[in-house]
């Protein structure tokens, strides 16, 4: 499930962003260097193009502009508390928690006094990025049986 999930929003993000120009988008294993201490291999990334130059060939050497993570009953409490307190110090300006439990996406945004919940968007509704206000992403398409 964990693999289908990541497939479908790579799919839709490069239909929606990549092919407009937007930026790239990236899917795990890709590692992304915050420093020599934190390294993370979200399960998908983006970079908008004004930042494309940050890209390294081996991996990302400055946190991208969005953090999509699938949670997985072993890494749960990983993506819902460390992680997100890492993309947080470290600049990440949009993070999606996707839970295939519930079948819901939660989107927070990065603000001053750390992230906040900009949506939380379940099957039948469309996800809105503040990052990306181009996106059209209906939840149905990721969580598709």
């Amino acid at each position: 499930m964990h693999r289908r999930l990541s497939k479908r929003i790579l799919t839709a993000l490069i239909r929606q962003i990549e092919e407009k120009g937007l930026g790239e988008v990236f899917v795990a294993p890709y590692d992304v260097v915050f420093s020599e201490e934190n390294v993370a291999q979200p399960d998908i990334l983006f970079v908008r193009k004004e930042r494309l130059s940050i890209i390294g060939v081996a991996n990302l050497p400055a946190a991208p502009d969005l953090v999509a993570e699938i949670l997985s009953p072993g890494a749960r409490e990983k993506d819902l508390a460390i992680r997100r307190k890492i993309y947080a110090r470290l600049g990440v300006q949009e993070y999606w928690i996707v839970d295939p439990d519930a079948n819901t996406v939660e989107v927070l945004t990065w603000k001053e006094s750390g992230y906040i919940t900009a949506g939380g968007y379940r099957k039948s509704e469309r996800l809105l990025s503040p990052l990306l206000p181009q996106l059209d992403l209906p939840i149905s398409e990721i969580f598709a049986v």
